[in-house]
């Protein structure tokens, strides 16, 4: 039996969206306008967007070792899509071994995922382009890792969790990116957070009503705050996230993923 036509575009919506994550890439930003206050597709294009407008310290902005296994599939998504995010924060580092860690992280989680023999071959791709230097190569083959992570999600029929990892993805780069524009903001930065994908995936998330079956103690927990992630980044396009609303923003953002860090039920 075929699902209603709502829920079969709202899958196709999903594929398009993940598609855009992990496989166009900085490619996006050739078309560019003289705007800038543009739609982004990816949070790699949100990093090399924000770095045209201050000259960001990357390193700053890498994270201690994650834990390998987590309690359930759900925090284990947000997590991994945050991962893919460090990697292209560690390409736009051009840092060797912070890129192999992110390697590790992301096998070591597709595990509790149940897809880590499909990444496998990819993940070796990655640490050779790792240890080449060539930058452009990692970019697309993390990419390309990403949209084989989606391909062996959806064989799971686990369509949620792809709308997680976009989410986990996004939250990590608005995450590094309000951590730059703290330290120099400007409004061309500021600007960049208005993403209205980011506004649709976060209500996607808030819209899907919880199981009372079996309610999710890390989603209970993360609602009020991807709430207001939402507030703070709804608004006009053209109107920049002010300086309060960065000193809001950046606590969010922050204990979102410590959240799915250190939650141990």
């Amino acid at each position: 039996m075929k699902p209603p036509y709502s829920n079969r575009l709202h899958l196709v919506c999903l594929a398009l969206l993940l598609v855009q994550l992990f496989l166009l890439g900085s490619a996006g930003l050739a078309d560019e306008t003289s705007s800038p206050f543009r739609e982004l597709r990816t949070p790699e294009e949100l990093l090399i967007a924000i770095s045209r407008s201050t000259k960001p310290d990357w390193s700053a902005n890498f994270r201690g070792p994650l834990p390998s296994t987590l309690n359930s599939r759900i925090q284990t998504a947000i997590l991994v899509g945050s991962v893919f995010t460090d990697g292209y924060l560690a390409a736009q580092a051009e840092d060797t071994q912070q890129c192999k860690n992110v390697v590790k992280d992301l096998i070591a989680l597709a595990k509790t995922l149940g897809v880590q023999n499909e990444l496998l071959d990819r993940s070796r791709s990655l640490v050779d382009s790792a240890q080449k230097k060539s930058w452009a190569t990692f970019r697309q083959e993390l990419g390309a890792t990403g949209v084989e992570l989606e391909n062996a999600l959806r064989k799971h029929q686990d369509e949620r969790l792809v709308r997680l990892v976009l989410i986990g993805a996004w939250v990590r780069g608005l995450e590094i990116s309000s951590s730059i524009l703290r330290e120099t903001y400007t409004e061309i930065g500021a600007s960049l957070l208005r993403q209205k994908s980011i506004l649709k995936l976060l209500q996607s998330e808030m819209d899907l009503p919880p199981d009372p079956q079996r309610p999710d103690p890390l989603m209970i927990a993360l609602r009020p705050r991807l709430e207001k992630l939402h507030s703070l980044l709804d608004g006009p396009s053209d109107v920049p996230v002010s300086r309060s609303e960065m000193i809001e923003l950046a606590p969010v953002l922050s204990s979102i993923l410590q959240e799915i860090i250190s939650r141990q039920n």
